[in-house]
C-alpha cells in the first residue's frame, strides 16, 4: 500500500505506508512552491481503491518539510466500516449484532455464530456468505478476515434439507414393502 501527497490535483510524492491500529504512518519529503495545503490519499493495492485520508499539512515557499531529522510523519485516522448480518429469508430468529462495529480499515473481524437462532423452513444454517445467493466468500463462525475499505454484509447461508421416504409393512404377513428409488427428496 502507498500514500500519495497531493497539492490540488498534482501528486508531489508517493511512499510506502505502515497501517497500525487504524492509523496510517508514512515518512514523506514535501517541498512547497508557495504556501500550499498538502492532502493525502491512500492506495490500497489489494482492493485497487484510493481512500482520502483526513489529514493535511501546510508547505511554504522554498521550505522543505521533512528534511532529516525532521521527517513529516503522517498520523491519520483511516475510515471506519461496519459488518452487518442478514437472515437471508430466515423464517425464525434474529440476526447477530456485531458489537465491535465500526471496524478500522484492515483490522481483523471475527465472524459471529448464529447467536439469534436463525432458522429457515426446510433448510439448515450453514454459515455466512458475502452474497445472498451463496456464490461468494463463505465464512464459518469464528473465522476471521481483514476489514476491506467498505462495509460488509454477511448473509445467512442455507442448505436444503433432504428427506427419505420409508415404507413400513405395519405387521403384514404377506409381500414386501416397496423401496423408493427416488430417495432422498428435497
Amino acid at each position: 500500500d502507498k500514500v500519495g501527497v497531493f497539492v490540488g490535483d498534482e501528486c508531489r510524492a508517493v511512499e510506502n505506508v505502515i497501517i497500525n491500529d487504524g492509523k496510517a504512518y508514512v515518512t514523506l519529503l514535501i517541498q512547497g512552491e508557495t504556501i500550499e495545503t498538502a492532502t493525502f490519499k491512500l492506495y490500497d493495492k489489494s482492493n485497487d481503491i484510493v481512500l482520502d485520508i483526513e489529514d493535511e499539512h501546510q508547505t511554504s515557499p522554498g521550505n522543505k518539510i521533512g528534511i532529516p531529522p525532521n521527517y513529516l510523519t503522517l498520523n491519520a485516522t483511516l475510515p471506519e466500516f461496519t459488518v452487518t448480518y442478514n437472515g437471508n429469508d430466515s423464517t425464525v430468529g434474529t440476526v447477530p449484532v456485531d458489537n465491535n462495529n465500526p471496524y478500522d480499515y484492515t483490522s481483523t473481524v471475527t465472524v459471529l455464530d448464529n447467536t439469534g437462532s436463525l432458522e429457515k423452513t426446510g433448510y439448515t444454517f450453514a454459515g455466512w456468505n458475502t452474497k445472498a445467493d451463496g456464490t461468494s466468500t463463505s465464512y464459518a463462525a469464528n473465522a476471521t478476515f481483514n476489514m476491506p475499505a467498505s462495509d460488509v454484509t454477511l448473509y445467512a447461508k442455507w442448505t436444503i434439507n433432504n428427506y427419505t421416504v420409508t415404507y413400513e409393512g405395519n405387521d403384514s404377513t404377506v409381500g414386501t414393502v416397496p423401496v423408493d428409488n427416488n430417495n432422498p427428496y428435497d
